[in-house]
């Protein structure tokens, strides 16, 4: 047998790999959260297989969702965007429109700026300089 040294890793290809890891543990933590990747009852290899592949579909598709409405209106969060989808995939049964979800997406960011400028507020931090109506 032969003895091959391996190369020490630069402090750059470390910090690239530590930084994946994190980015990895990220998404399956969202997933076990918001796409249900923890909540499966499989009898086989197969059935976990897919479960966990559907899961990390549906965590992608959301993230994509999420970045893509982030462009217009910043203070987007996922689970909005979640709500929002599952109201329109809801539609056929209920008679909500687009107009009723963008309303109610509406509100949840308004409630959010509130909160945002009244924790700065009570906590005596560096307050924002007025509360954001602009909020698409």
């Amino acid at each position: 047998m032969s003895k091959v040294e391996l190369a020490e890793p630069s402090l750059a290809e470390l910090a690239r790999v530590i930084k994946a890891g994190v980015c990895i543990e990220a998404s399956f933590k969202r997933g076990k959260g918001e796409a249900g990747m923890d909540a499966y009852q499989v009898r086989t290899w197969e059935g976990w297989h897919h479960h966990m592949a559907l899961s990390l579909i549906a965590v992608w598709f959301l993230l994509g969702e999420t970045h893509r409405g982030q462009q217009l209106t910043p203070a987007l969060t996922l689970p909005q965007v979640r709500y929002g989808l599952s109201v329109l995939l809801l539609e056929t049964f209920l008679t909500r429109g687009v107009s009723s979800i963008c309303r109610q997406v509406q509100r949840q960011l308004m409630r959010n700026e509130l909160a945002r400028f009244y924790h700065h507020r009570t906590r005596n931090c560096m307050p924002p300089k007025k509360l954001r109506r602009d909020i698409q």
